[in-house]
């Protein structure tokens, strides 16, 4: 069995966990603003602000796409998917 540093699964963990909010977040924003049309976008209506709020959010720390790709480097690297029932196959 492949034990992995403590540190490197907390890594992963949030990684994976970033960019799933990520991509939820920015799913939920697009889709208020498109459901209000203009006035999700004038100050007009709390959305706006949150909806620039989980830009900044996304562009904080890197999108959904590059935690993905961190995620998918590190199991290739580390060969953790070999033990995989559903990956392994690769």
């Amino acid at each position: 069995r492949l034990e992995l540093a403590r540190g490197e699964v907390l890594h992963a963990v949030a990684a994976a966990v970033r960019s799933k909010v990520v991509r939820a977040a920015g799913f939920v924003a697009r889709e208020c603003v498109q459901l209000h049309g203009p006035m999700g976008v004038c100050e007009e209506l709390p959305i706006a602000a949150s909806f620039r709020c989980l830009l900044a959010f996304e562009a904080e720390d890197g999108s959904a796409d590059t935690h993905a790709r961190w995620l998918g480097r590190h199991a290739l690297d580390s060969q953790r998917h070999t033990h995989s029932q559903t990956l392994g196959a690769f």
